[in-house]
C-alpha cells in the first residue's frame, strides 16, 4: 500500500487492530483451549483463520524491497521456422475449455479462472517434505507447482539452514476468496481491499498455481516474510524452479494488484527464466510470446535448466488444431485469453 494511502486509513488500522487484538487473543485462549480438549477440524479452521488475519493486518503495514537476480548462462534466439513443416509436426486437437487450463494461464482482474483444474490438486501435507511449514492440513496445490515448492525449500533450506518457511494460502475456492476479500474490506475499506485482493473468481490462487508465503518460527511467531536477509535467496533463486514472484510494485498499473512479495505463481521452466531476465510481469509475458507464432518465428531458450522452443498458437474457438513436435517432448498452456503457449524441450539439462 503507498503512503498515500497508509497516512489516509492510518487512524483506522490504529483502531481495528486494537479491537482485533482483544478480540484475537480472548478468542485464542478459548479456541486454544477447546482445541486441546477437542482436536476437531472445525477449531483448527477456525485457528488457521485467526492466524490468517493476523498476518493482514501485519502485512498491511510493512514496505517491501525487492531484488532482481542477475540471471547468468542464458541465451535467447530467433528462430524462423524451416518452411517443410509437415515432416517435423503434427497437428493435435485442443477443446475451448483447454485455453483455461495450464500453467500459463493469466488470472487477473480482467480474465476470470474460467476452470478450476481440481483433478490436478493435490494435498500439500501429503507430498511436502520437512523444509517448510503449513498453516492448514486441509490445503491443496496444483501437483506440479507443488513438487517444484519442495525442490526450491529444501535447496533454501540446505544453504541457510533454515526450515521456517510457511504457506499460508494455497488454493481457495470461490468461497474461501470470498472470505479473503472481506477481510481486507474490514481491515482497509472496500476500494483499498480489491487494491490487495481479487473479487471471487478472478484470483490466482483459484488455479492450484500461486500461494502465500510467511515466515513461522520454532518458537511460534509469525515474522512478515518481504525476502529480508537470509530469505532473499529465494527472490534470488525462485526462477530456477518455476517461481516468479508475481506482484511488484513497479508492475502495479499493469497488475492492478500493489506489492505483494509474499506471493508467487508457478510458470514453469524456462519461462520464469525468461520473465526474471526481462523484468516481466506475466501480463507483460503473455503479450510477448505472441511475437512467436507457429508458422513465422520461434523463441529459442538455452539456459541451465535445459535448451528449449516456444512458439504461440492463436485459438481458433470451439475447436484448434495444435501442431506439436514429433520427436521432442512438449507442453500446452492456454494462456486464458486468446491462444495456446507450446513449450518443446530440446535438450535436458545436462
Amino acid at each position: 500500500m503507498d503512503e498515500g494511502v497508509r497516512a489516509k486509513y492510518n487512524n483506522r488500522y490504529q483502531s481495528i487492530q486494537k479491537r482485533r487484538v482483544i478480540w484475537l487473543v480472548t478468542g485464542c485462549v478459548g479456541l486454544i483451549l477447546i482445541f486441546i480438549m477437542f482436536r476437531t477440524p472445525i477449531a483448527s479452521t477456525i485457528i488457521s483463520r485467526m492466524r490468517g488475519i493476523w498476518i493482514e493486518m501485519n502485512r498491511s503495514m510493512v514496505t517491501y524491497d525487492s531484488q532482481l537476480p542477475e540471471i547468468k548462462n542464458m541465451d535467447l534466439s530467433i528462430k524462423n521456422v524451416n518452411t517443410d513443416l509437415e515432416n517435423q509436426y503434427e497437428y493435435i486437437t485442443k477443446a475451448r475449455k483447454d485455453l483455461y487450463q495450464g500453467n500459463l494461464i493469466l488470472v487477473n482482474s480482467k480474465y476470470a479462472c474460467l476452470l478450476m483444474e481440481k483433478n490436478k490438486l493435490s494435498k500439500v501435507e501429503k507430498y511436502k517434505n520437512k523444509a517448510y511449514k503449513i498453516m492448514d492440513s486441509n490445503m491443496q496445490l496444483n501437483h506440479e507447482t507443488l513438487m517444484a515448492y519442495n525442490d526450491i525449500m529444501e535447496s533454501f533450506s540446505k544453504a541457510t539452514g533454515k526450515k521456517d518457511m510457511i504457506i499460508t494460502s494455497a488454493y481457495r475456492s470461490l468461497k474461501e476468496q470470498a472470505d479473503a476479500l472481506q477481510e481486507k474490506v474490514d481491515l482497509f475499506g472496500e476500494e483499498d481491499a480489491l487494491k490487495w485482493a481479487m473479487v471471487p473468481g478472478y484470483s490466482e490462487h483459484h488455479s492450484g498455481y500461486a500461494m502465500d508465503l510467511s515466515i513461522y518460527t520454532d518458537e511460534g511467531e509469525y515474522v512478515n516474510y518481504r525476502g529480508q536477509d537470509e530469505y532473499s535467496w529465494i527472490d534470488l533463486n525462485c526462477y530456477q524452479y518455476g517461481f516468479i514472484r508475481r506482484y511488484a510494485n513497479e508492475k502495479k498499473d499493469i497488475t492492478k494488484v500493489v506489492d505483494e512479495q509474499w506471493h508467487y505463481r508457478y510458470v514453469g521452466v524456462p519461462h520464469a527464466y525468461i520473465m526474471t531476465d526481462k523484468n516481466y510481469c506475466l501480463e507483460e509475458y503473455i503479450d510477448y510470446l505472441r511475437n512467436f507464432a507457429f508458422n513465422k518465428q520461434h523463441l529459442k531458450v538455452k539456459c541451465e535448466a535445459g535448451v528449449y522452443e516456444i512458439y504461440f498458437v492463436p485459438s481458433e474457438g470451439k475447436e484448434t488444431n495444435v501442431p506439436v513436435p514429433r520427436n521432442h517432448k512438449y507442453t500446452i498452456s492456454g494462456n486464458n485469453v486468446d491462444g495456446f503457449i507450446i513449450t518443446v524441450t530440446l535438450e535436458d539439462a545436462l
